[in-house]
């Protein structure tokens, strides 16, 4: 055993020391980077439902009325919640896990299509990346849409292989969409689109598999629908004739093609964003001179087009918001092109290494200098103080006030909870504690100040806890949660 165990090492460990540099990227000063807000509130309060012996079909409603996330990620975080003691900070754990799992899928993936040499640079592309660890940390259930990509681009260059015995991973891959993102159904056009160019049919067990798959996958989705009367369904059809966003035709079309070229340079930029005609014009260069050099073939040409087509075409033609993180399964075709460009026209070891070091060096220079100032430890610090405040003055209850901008007073409601702080909503007969956010549009009034958030202590009087237990004041349950 100790001899395999030091074989296994040995032969993998260009691998193993990626996943420890994508570990570290991934975890390194987490407290004071996790992202605490509405979604995170949610998904806390969703997993505290569930322990509370209430098994759920469905997740959080989406920003579509009527349509929910399907209930998968949240079961995926109930074991880790239960393990630490509801715990908030469980959930790094999980997605850390899903983000290793991902860097070792692009290694495989691109091991298996190309070489071991591109599949070991695209993994390692996608664990330095400073970008990419970020969005890996953003725990929620569209962080997986990623690690969908990487499968869903394995399974249509395997089809353009003409390897039809992959063909049940799609069964898998359209089971989840239901519990990772809507937006990806349209994507699913790309495994017929595969199928016509190659002119090959797909052996019936495989076609029964992957039935079967899909349908084990969205149970709890047709249990729902059954139960409701196609409650979904029906919302998500009228969803696509009503209108969200105010804007016209040409502008929507810019911004949908503007989506497209952030994803595809989201590896190297966050925050900032390289010109939409730099982007485009590198990726066609690129497809261009790997077609010339027989890297790649037309058909797989024809299907990365086709993606970013689809993606584009369909959030031009949709009726909802756009926003950035709908392009996020384009990201491993940036990926894709880095690495192919890298493994076959830098031979040589030394300065293959020197490029990466660079890229390595780079991207850990901006993950050590990233600062916020709204995160989880800082929303931590506010509870804190207020349990403290209220356990030396023997509140049976207290009330919050959020002085904020709409969408700016979120994450604090499962804190709240954690700490076994009794809230209701505010009124008169009972002690407010206001959050200003920012804090600095309040100079002197905050008692007490944990980065962007203050604190203003309620004023000392005589106040009726009997309304603690009236339920007229009984606080409603957060947006986007339903029982």
């Amino acid at each position: 055993m100790t001899k395999k165990f030091a074989k296994f090492i040995s032969h993998n460990l260009i691998l193993l020391t990626i996943l420890l540099i994508g570990l570290f990227f991934r975890i390194y000063n987490f407290k004071n980077l996790y992202i605490f807000e509405h979604d995170q509130d949610l998904y806390s309060w969703i997993v505290k439902d569930i322990l509370s012996g209430h098994l759920r079909l469905i997740g959080q409603l989406t920003s579509i009325d009527g349509v929910f996330i399907g209930p998968l990620y949240y079961y995926f975080l109930v074991p880790f919640y239960r393990i630490f003691n509801y715990n908030p900070l469980a959930a790094i754990l999980p997605a850390t896990i899903v983000s290793l799992a991902a860097i070792v899928s692009v290694y495989y993936v691109f091991w298996r299509l190309f070489e071991k040499r591109t599949g070991l640079i695209a993994a390692f592309i996608y664990s330095v990346s400073f970008p990419i660890a970020i969005i890996d940390r953003w725990i929620v259930p569209t962080q997986l849409v990623i690690i969908w990509s990487i499968w869903f681009f394995y399974l249509c260059f395997s089809l353009l292989k003409n390897n039809p015995q992959i063909f049940f991973i799609s069964g898998i891959l359209s089971g989840l969409i239901w519990h990772i993102h809507i937006g990806l159904i349209p994507i699913m056009l790309l495994v017929p689109i595969c199928l016509v160019i190659t002119k090959q049919k797909i052996p019936k067990n495989q076609i029964i598999y992957s039935i079967f798959l899909f349908f084990i996958l969205s149970l709890p989705y047709f249990v729902f629908e059954l139960k409701h009367d196609f409650l979904q369904t029906r919302s998500l059809i009228s969803a696509m004739t009503v209108e969200r966003g105010a804007i016209e035709v040409f502008e929507r079309f810019k911004i949908a093609f503007s989506g497209a070229s952030i994803a595809l340079s989201r590896f190297l930029v966050i925050g900032g964003r390289v010109h939409v005609t730099v982007v485009y014009l590198l990726f066609f260069s690129l497809i261009y001179f790997f077609k010339k050099r027989q890297i790649i073939t037309k058909k797989q040409i024809i299907a990365v087009i086709s993606w970013i087509f689809l993606v584009v075409f369909t959030q031009f033609l949709s009726k909802r918001d756009i926003s950035d993180y709908y392009f996020n399964s384009i990201i491993i075709i940036a990926i894709l092109l880095t690495a192919l460009l890298l493994s076959h026209f830098i031979k040589q070891r030394k300065l293959l290494l020197i490029v990466l070091s660079i890229y390595f060096l780079w991207n850990l220079s901006k993950l050590a200098g990233y600062k916020l100032n709204n995160t989880y430890e800082y929303k931590k610090g506010v509870v804190d103080y207020i349990k403290s405040d209220a356990s030396r003055k023997s509140y049976p209850c207290i009330a919050v006030n959020y002085v904020a901008d709409f969408g700016s007073g979120v994450g604090f409601r499962y804190l709240l909870w954690y700490e076994n702080l009794a809230t209701i909503i505010p009124n008169e007969n009972v002690p407010v504690y206001k959050i200003l956010i920012p804090q600095d549009r309040y100079k002197g009034e905050s008692d007490f100040i944990s980065g962007l958030f203050g604190l203003k202590l309620p004023e000392e009087k005589k106040f009726d806890f009997n309304v603690c237990s009236d339920s007229k004041y009984k606080q409603p349950p957060l947006f986007l949660y339903t029982d």
